[in-house]
């Protein structure tokens, strides 16, 4: 963990420098090299720490998708199986299994529901993912 320090110019018509702080959490991959103007820069993936934002520097669709999970108006409601995957029970065979990174899942956002693919939905919605295996999990617990 760290905090890198910039001191960075106000906008026009302001006077003297404002110091802006970003809170560096962890470095995720690296490093890449890359040129920017003139000069190899050497750069490094890096995981924020939380912090506040304004509103407009945040994408309208990601702040609609927070608000959605606030209010808990967002449910994962399982993988698709079609019917000619499945049996007479309902249920899959082990050699009829799909694999986890094919199979689609429903999600319900408000009240529309949307079939997206398992990547999808865990780089989207890693917090309900997580809720739907965990109720889903037969964990004895003695």
């Amino acid at each position: 963990m760290g905090k890198v320090t910039k001191s960075a110019k106000k906008s026009a018509g302001g006077s003297g420098n404002k110091t802006v702080i970003w809170a560096v959490e962890d470095i995720v991959d690296g490093p890449k090299y890359e040129t920017i103007g003139t000069k190899r820069q050497k750069l490094y993936k890096v995981r924020w720490g939380e912090t506040y934002e304004l509103a407009s520097n945040i994408p309208p669709g990601l702040i609609d998708l927070y608000e959605k999970r606030e209010k808990k108006q967002i449910k994962i409601l399982g993988p698709l199986v079609t019917s000619e995957s499945s049996t007479s029970e309902g249920s899959l065979s082990p050699k009829e299994r799909i694999p986890l990174h094919q199979t689609k899942f429903a999600i319900e956002i408000g009240d529309k529901v949307k079939c997206l693919s398992y990547s999808e939905v865990r780089n989207t919605y890693k917090e309900e993912l997580l809720q739907y295996f965990e109720e889903r999990a037969k964990i004895d617990e003695e």
